[in-house]
């Protein structure tokens, strides 16, 4: 207990402008001002940068009054740019002092990876395509302008779907993982990511440069031509499924073509036209 005590221990700053105390939040916290920098934007991935600021600013730090009593700040918005810029670089120097502490180690292990600090030992293992679809289900939140992702709630279920507890080979719970560090959670959560969900985007997008059909594009294919919900997709049998696709690319071929507005010179009499009937 000793080793956690000291690792989320306040850091005192004194500057001309005052003295403050900055605190690290756990991982759950930090989820949560991502979450609330985020909230409004149109995507889940990006926080309005300087939403980011007040929010952490809010959640971390404290300022000493005349009787050095640290209170929260009350209106971050007006700080002065150069006190902001260094809370935020102080709060930097605090993530890297943590992770030294910690001795936060990431290795890569057969088909999974371990992360390992002073006080724990963590195993995590690749997702199924189910399982990753689940924690993307279980995240999303169905508001009046349609599902909103629940990003730090996809990333908690994530974390906990992949890892277990290296010695005892026993789950991680979600308020466990909350508590942990921060700097412990986002090492969890980058390993988790590189194994069941990597950048999605340039995955399909190498599909289909080359020419192959990618899981997440066949899935949604038929979901979208046959109206089915992928909980019904992903319970078909797999020859079934492919056929289904086949037609899908066939329907699609055989849909009509918008007219090209490309001028094009008028044959002569001396061409010969080819028509090939696909039967």
């Amino acid at each position: 207990m000793a080793a956690q005590a000291h690792i989320t221990a306040p850091f005192d700053l004194v500057l001309e402008a005052g003295h403050f105390r900055l605190t690290l939040p756990d991982w759950g916290r930090w989820l949560d001002i991502l979450d609330r920098a985020a909230r409004g934007q149109d995507s889940t991935d990006r926080a309005d940068p300087d939403r980011l600021l007040q929010a952490w600013i809010a959640a971390s730090v404290e300022q000493a009054d005349a009787a050095q009593n640290f209170r929260p700040i009350p209106r971050i918005a007006d700080l002065p740019a150069v006190l902001a810029d260094t809370l935020l670089a102080s709060g930097t120097k605090a993530l890297e002092t943590q992770r030294k502490e910690l001795n936060v180690q990431v290795a890569a292990v057969d088909d999974g990876a371990t992360v390992t600090t002073v006080q724990h030992e963590f195993t995590l293992h690749p997702l199924s395509f189910s399982a990753r679809n689940t924690c993307l289900r279980d995240a999303l939140v169905l508001q009046a302008d349609g599902p909103q992702m629940n990003a730090s709630l996809y990333e908690l279920t994530l974390v906990a779907r992949s890892t277990t507890d290296t010695k005892t080979d026993a789950p991680i719970s979600i308020p466990t993982l909350r508590a942990l560090p921060l700097v412990v959670g986002e090492a969890l959560i980058t390993e988790a990511r590189r194994l069941s969900d990597p950048a999605a985007g340039t995955e399909i997008h190498a599909f289909a440069k080359a020419g192959l059909q990618h899981p997440d594009l066949e899935l949604a294919t038929l979901c979208l031509t046959f109206g089915i919900t992928p909980d019904a997709a992903e319970a078909l049998p797999a020859a079934t499924a492919k056929r289904l696709n086949a037609a899908a690319r066939l329907l699609a071929a055989s849909a009509p073509q918008p007219a090209s507005h490309t001028a094009t010179a008028p044959m002569g009499d001396n061409v010969t036209q080819i028509v090939i009937n696909d039967d």
